[in-house]
């Protein structure tokens, strides 16, 4: 009020003229308070002064007034439609207010009546950038840098783009080049700080912050960022330091009582750190203040307190994990299990990849005594990460893990003994080091959890892998056994056991296994189709067809699928069809069931039924409908509807992967390689996640004859993604094809280590073993296990009847590569595969048949090797 009394008794004495000219000199010194007063005054003198009309829109939009800004702007273009500069004003004004549209109307209009300016360049280059095309931000971006190379601002837009797509290099690059043209532009510091602590590196992020202070001391934000970064480095003292500082500098700011509540927290301190947090939240309630005081008071037992506040952060932000996976572990502690499974398959159904989520869903079933699936997620969660563990037992303020194998084995040991009785840390460590090969660690470990209850049945089960893997049967097998004895309705020892005795050939001790498993649950699918497979492979029709009934009459969709699966192994179309529309009817919205039933109208060529039911398959499990349905308009000649439909797809969501890949599949289909390898890369560079991308890359260049550029891509990829197991197998994968099968089987091991039911890596380490690069008893368990689970597919049975043809048995095997050879009576290797058992069988009539058919088949190795085959035969 001060300032503005003084000014207006100063105006009495001034010109308009002047008057403006000393506005545009406060505008330009950060006073567009003082500016938007004199202006104002000016105006009052001649209110048709267009000048100063202009320079208080201006001095509006400094001051963060949008709305006044735009309305004075919008009378100076009345008054002077000729001044094109307000054109980029208003821009500027839209795209703060998000309204893209009519920024980008405005900047259109201004260079078409002007040449292409480096201002609007760059206002074009961000409006992409929020509709998150980045590829033609990027462009723009660069265009405005050329046509001013002090265009500091853009520069920066660019920085922003290049870390969305995570071209770190790049956008240190520019960053470097802005803070050379603007050395004291704290936005620069402030960006430079946000991509080293992408890069965790702290210490370098820190000294970002500390540049931004020592330009201006007074930035709040800097200081608490410093202090914030201090605590976390270890450094308590110096985040205290800043704590007082900021209290007594900025007595009404949160970011003080924040920071101090923070370094109570780390410090133990809970009951200070929930005070400070509280007082926070008062001015700052945002998601980061509301999940620590969570924390804090999940720490203090407080846990209907921490409930409330964790779903506090979660209405400020329904996507963030942490808070969630907090929400779960609290119900856990208060008892609600149920509450908390149903918290957990949220954040599954987001990201199926989380290992904390998988170990406390885990957890939960162990509190349930639902040890079969605790087991199954327990393995998966140290599969994806092997130092959870480490993180679990440190989740405090940043939750962070090193990923430190050694470290974490020190910490599950420490939490082994300071809790013997929470069961899933012991099975952590077990599993830990069962994938160490440290054998003698794992039966340590686990033989000191036992205590004669119902609970030593999980313990003795992770013996017998241990017993496995270390070439001690019996051992596994008494193991086992104890398994079953202290707890009956565990089944998991039972598979165990059925899968060892197939492989050792003793398949009447594997039914029994099955059917004892029947005796205490007769409608336990895994176990009727487990039972009704292994008779199928043994020959035994009659009974193979009354298990997949028994499975089908269970009701669930697992036996509707396993019946359809032997009826088309059988080439009983008409019954196929039955029994898939009755499984349709029962479960219209399941993902199985709708792809198997579109399918099916595929091959009769219904392609509008077989599309209607891709797209209800593609609402209940997003991306696998999409692809199916572009490819049943190819098979029915419909290539305009199918590049329209990736088209669409690309247009609504350029930074998404999903309509690249299906442009890429159109155009490989239509034999358009260029153009899917081109549409690939672009989408390489404007996904925000290009895994899939760079995968189908790799297996473009594979599928093409560029094996290096193939096994290039796709280590870059496996090196990036370490648990993305498609990177590691698609990478095996080519090795196989190129003839290195000793580093084939190394990455389908470590698909297997980390998902161990990966069908093709067990279907193609069950072949591998087969021919010598392994165990031929060890490949015939892999084999079934992948039968079991894609029991349809024709390459897999020719898998496991070449394997049980390896293995001596020769009456299996040409049982199974008999029907093999009926679904794929023109695949070489199959054929040759069942001339080859029939041979062994006596059978040499039979086999002749078949070996003539591999060699009619063209050139190559199996037709070779065929014909060989038949002169011995002659």
């Amino acid at each position: 009020m001060l300032l503005a009394v003084c000014l207006l008794v100063g105006c009495k004495s001034q010109t308009k003229e002047e008057m403006v000219h000393e506005g545009e000199q406060l505008i330009q010194q950060g006073n567009p308070l003082g500016a938007i007063v004199l202006l104002n005054s000016a105006l009052e003198k001649d209110s048709n002064y267009v000048e100063a009309r202009y320079q208080l829109g201006l001095a509006y939009m400094k001051g963060g007034k949008l709305d006044k800004a735009e309305k004075e702007l919008r009378k100076v273009r009345l008054q002077d439609p000729g001044r094109q500069q307000v054109r980029l004003d208003l821009a500027s004004i839209y795209i703060a207010t998000q309204r893209l549209d009519e920024a980008f109307e405005e900047v259109s209009k201004y260079e078409q009546d002007n040449l292409e300016s480096s201002l609007s360049r760059e206002y074009v280059g961000r409006i992409q950038a929020m509709r998150n095309d980045f590829v033609q931000a990027e462009q723009s971006l660069l265009e405005a840098i050329e046509l001013d190379a002090k265009n500091v601002s853009a520069r920066l837009a660019l920085v922003q783009v290049y870390m969305h797509l995570k071209w770190d290099g790049e956008a240190r690059s520019q960053l470097a080049a802005a803070i050379k043209a603007s050395p004291r532009n704290k936005n620069a510091y402030y960006m430079l700080a946000s991509l080293e602590g992408s890069q965790d590196r702290k210490a370098e992020a820190l000294a970002a912050y500390r540049q931004v202070n020592a330009i201006d001391a007074n930035d709040v934000g800097a200081l608490y960022m410093t202090g914030m970064l201090s605590l976390d480095s270890g450094d308590a003292a110096v985040a205290q330091r800043i704590a007082d500082d900021l209290r007594k500098r900025f007595a009404s700011h949160p970011a003080g009582p924040r920071l101090a509540g923070m370094i109570h927290y780390v410090q133990g301190d809970y009951e200070s750190a929930a005070n400070e947090l509280r007082i926070s939240l008062q001015e700052m309630s945002d998601l980061g203040g509301y999940y620590f005081l969570g924390l804090t008071e999940y720490r203090l037992e407080r846990y209907e307190l921490a409930l409330n506040q964790f779903q506090r952060a979660l209405d400020i932000y329904p996507g963030h994990v942490q808070s969630r996976l907090m929400v779960s572990m609290t119900m856990l502690r208060q008892g609600r299990v149920d509450d908390c499974i149903y918290q957990i398959q949220k954040v599954l159904q987001g990201d199926d990849q989380n290992a904390m989520a998988h170990n406390i869903i885990g957890s939960a079933y162990l509190a349930k005594g639902e040890y079969d699936r605790a087991m199954e997620h327990l393995d998966r969660a140290i599969g994806l990460d092997p130092s959870l563990a480490d993180a679990h037992m440190k989740k405090g303020l940043f939750n962070l893990s090193r990923g430190d194998n050694a470290g974490a084995e020190i910490e599950l040991s420490r939490a082994v003994d300071a809790a013997p009785e929470v069961l899933n840390t012991r099975f952590l460590l077990a599993s830990l080091y069962l994938r160490q090969q440290n054998f003698t660690g794992a039966t340590k470990a686990l033989q000191e959890g036992l205590e004669g209850t119902a609970e030593d049945a999980l313990l003795y089960n992770y013996l017998a892998a241990a017993y496995f893997a270390q070439k001690k049967p019996d051992e596994a097998v008494l193991a086992l056994e104890k398994a079953k004895a202290a707890k009956p309705d565990f089944f998991a020892p039972y598979f165990n056991l059925a899968n060892y005795y197939m492989s050792i050939d003793q398949r009447q001790k594997a039914v029994d296994e099955y059917q004892a498993v029947l005796k205490l649950d007769p409608k336990q699918i895994k176990a009727l189709i487990s039972l009704a497979a292994l008779q199928e492979i043994l020959g035994d029709s009659e009974a193979a067809r009354a298990g997949y009934q028994s499975a089908r009459n269970t009701g669930s969709p697992e036996g509707f699928l396993a019946q359809a699966g032997y009826l088309m192994r059988n080439r009983e179309e008409a019954k196929v069809a039955e029994v898939v529309e009755s499984a349709y009817v029962a479960y219209p919205a399941h993902p199985g069931i709708l792809e198997l039933r579109g399918r099916l109208q595929m091959q009769q060529k219904k392609t509008e039924e077989a599309v209607k039911m891709f797209q209800s398959l593609e609402k209940f499990k997003p991306g696998a409908g999409l692809p199916l349905v572009i490819a049943s308009w190819l098979q029915g000649g419909e290539k305009e509807k199918a590049l329209s439909l990736a088209r669409q797809q690309i247009d609504s969501q350029p930074d998404a992967g999903s309509g690249y890949l299906l442009m890429a599949a159109v155009h490989q289909n239509l034999g358009a390689t260029d153009k899917a390898e081109a549409i690939l890369k672009q989408g390489i560079a404007a996904a925000r996640d290009a895994s899939l991308l760079s995968l189908q890359l790799g297996a473009f260049y594979a599928g093409t004859g560029r094996t290096d550029q193939a096994i290039e891509t796709l280590s870059a990829l496996q090196k990036a993604a370490p648990n993305f197991v498609q990177a590691t197998f698609a990478l095996g994968a080519v090795y196989d094809q190129a003839g290195n099968k000793r580093k084939a089987v190394d990455l389908y091991r470590d698909v297997l280590a980390k998902a161990e039911g990966h069908t093709a890596a067990l279907n193609n380490l069950a072949y591998l073993y087969a021919e010598n690069y392994g165990s031929p008893d060890e490949g015939l368990v892999l084999a079934i296990k992948a039968f079991r689970n894609e029991p349809t597919n024709p390459g897999i049975l020719d898998t496991l009847g070449y394997v049980l043809l390896k293995n001596g048995r020769v009456e299996e095997a040409v049982n199974v590569l008999n029907k093999a050879a009926e679904l794929l009576p023109n695949v070489a290797a199959v054929r040759l595969h069942q001339g080859q058992a029939l041979m062994a069988a006596g059978k040499s009539a039979e086999a002749r048949q078949a070996l003539q058919a591999t060699v009619e088949s063209g050139k190559g190795p199996e037709a070779e090797q065929a014909s060989r085959l038949l002169d011995s035969l002659k």
